[in-house]
C-alpha cells in the first residue's frame, strides 16, 4: 500500500500573507510591463494614423495648388494669345476689338433654342 506523506510545513496565516506579499511584488512589474506594452502599441498606431492623415492633407493641398497654378498659366496663355495686339482676325481687328464686338453683339435664339455663335477665332 501507499505510505502516508510526511506532514509539510505548517502554513500559518502569517506565512500565507508573506507569500501573498511576495507574489504581489513579483507580479506587479510584469503587470506594469504588459500595460506599458499595450499602451505603447496603441500610441504608436495613433501616431501612425495622425502622420498618414497629415501626409494625405499635405499631398491634397499641393495637388490643389499645382492645379490652380496650371489653370492660371493656361488662362494667361490663352488670354495673351487672344488679346495680342499684333495678330488680327479675319476682319482685320485685334483680339481686344474682337472681344468688345463679341460682348456688344446681341445674341438671338432660334426656334429650336440654338444660340447663334459669334465668330471669334484665335
Amino acid at each position: 500500500m501507499s505510505t502516508p506523506l510526511p506532514p509539510g510545513p505548517a502554513r500559518t496565516p502569517q506565512s500565507q500573507s508573506l507569500l501573498l506579499e511576495w507574489t504581489k511584488l513579483a507580479l506587479l512589474p510584469i503587470l506594469i510591463a504588459v500595460i506599458g506594452y499595450f499602451f505603447t502599441s496603441w500610441q504608436k498606431a495613433r501616431d501612425d494614423t495622425e502622420n498618414n492623415v497629415r501626409l494625405y492633407t499635405q499631398l491634397v493641398s499641393q495637388r490643389e495648388q499645382s492645379d490652380s497654378q496650371l489653370r492660371t498659366e493656361m488662362f494667361k496663355a490663352v488670354i495673351e494669345k487672344f488679346l495680342s495686339g499684333g495678330k488680327t482676325g479675319e476682319r482685320g481687328e485685334t483680339g481686344a476689338a474682337r472681344l468688345e464686338r463679341a460682348q456688344k453683339q446681341p445674341r438671338s435664339h432660334g426656334p429650336q433654342g440654338n444660340h447663334d455663335c459669334v465668330g471669334i477665332e484665335l
